[in-house]
């Protein structure tokens, strides 16, 4: 009887418990989850694009673009200095545009940089207007014998209507100016040949390398001499082989390509300025943001000046002297007026004598 009174009470006991344990298990699933009213006002209220974890805000991704500056010269000197400046100076600019240097035409020739630019290749190419001149024909103008007798005339150039009309004229075939608003000036062409060059008479029947240009090959033909167009990558080799008898170049040109390694007479007759154009595809110009658009303008003129007013002038200041001790001998007892006559007449032959007029009255407007 004992026993069976045990066992009874520890069914009772069982029952009590299960009815304990499912009665609290009931009261924790029915009961609401807390509330807080803070946290959830201040999720509601928070900017949708503000994150509330603990990870930091996002900026907006840059948009990145790549440019190639293509050079047809050596990587040394003054024109190396701009680009490399350049490069520097616009990867710095945090505006997403990069750049790298391509030196001794690694990218082509001028007249093949021009062409990929032209297909939208996205290429800066710093060239002269012998090239463009195919493009907007009155900047052959530039080019011509004795058009522009003080460097610093080409300021007054870059800010004339006539300028801004050949830019135009540019843009139609695809061609942006970067530099549109500061000239990089190069200086004046000379001979160098392997005799001294002091009159029309002495270039008489010699062969001259010239660029692929009829304006320059009309006014090598009106002093007298054989023009013979080459690339410039060849004039060295054309030079130290006596395929020619000389060349015609600004003495950085000459010095920094060591042009003058095997012809030593650098006759000093400036029958020609030279001023670079810094030149890209339209299309690419237009496919940048506005604000890379601004980095690379900015940043060229920046280039530009330091080139101008470093660059340059630090190799101009030093050229004749490095010259010298490298053996040349330089003639400036040169009859100026002499070839000045002699190319009188070749803005006629080239149906340019209108527009170098123009030019010259822009010009003296601005003096």
């Amino acid at each position: 009887m004992k026993k069976i009174f045990c066992i009874l009470l520890s069914l009772m006991l069982i029952i009590s418990l299960a009815a304990c344990g499912g009665s609290s298990s009931s009261n924790t699933g029915s009961s609401p989850a807390p509330s807080n009213s803070s946290q959830s006002s201040s999720s509601s209220s928070a900017p949708s694009n503000v994150s509330t974890g603990n990870s930091e805000p996002t900026e907006p991704a840059v948009e990145e673009n790549y440019l190639k500056f293509g050079e047809k010269g050596v990587d040394a000197g003054s024109t190396a200095e701009l680009w490399h400046y350049w490069e520097e100076i616009l990867d710095a600019s945090g505006s997403g545009l990069t750049a790298d240097c391509f030196f001794n035409a690694q990218l082509g020739t001028d007249t093949e940089m021009m062409e990929q630019i032209l297909l939208d290749e996205p290429i800066l190419l710093l060239t002269d207007c012998s090239l463009l001149s195919a493009y907007a024909p009155e900047l052959d103008v530039l080019n011509g014998p004795y058009c522009v007798v003080d460097i610093n005339d080409y300021y007054k150039i870059w800010a004339s209507d006539w300028f801004k009309e050949q830019v135009e004229i540019l843009r139609q075939n695809n061609i942006h100016l970067v530099n549109c608003y500061d000239p990089c000036l190069f200086g004046f062409r000379n001979f160098i040949a392997n005799k001294p060059i002091r009159s029309p008479e002495d270039l008489k029947g010699m062969k001259i390398r010239t660029m692929t240009s009829q304006m320059c090959m009309s006014i090598v033909e009106a002093m007298g001499g054989v023009p013979t167009p080459l690339s410039f990558s060849e004039v060295y080799t054309a030079l130290a082989q006596n395929v020619v008898d000389g060349a015609e170049n600004p003495l950085t040109v000459i010095y920094e390509n060591k042009h003058h390694e095997k012809t030593k007479f650098i006759s000093m007759t400036n029958h020609q300025s030279t001023v670079f154009f810094i030149v890209m595809s339209e299309n690419v110009w237009n496919s940048l943001p506005e604000s890379q658009q601004a980095a690379l303008e900015n940043t060229g003129i920046e280039a530009a000046q330091k080139y101008n007013n470093t660059f340059i002038a630090n190799a101009q200041a030093s050229v004749e002297a490095n010259l010298e001790a490298d053996g040349c001998t330089i003639i400036k007892d040169v009859d100026v007026p002499a070839f000045k006559e002699a190319t009188k007449d070749v803005y006629k032959v080239m149906g340019l004598q209108d527009v170098y007029d123009r030019v010259q009255s822009e010009i003296a407007a601005m003096n």
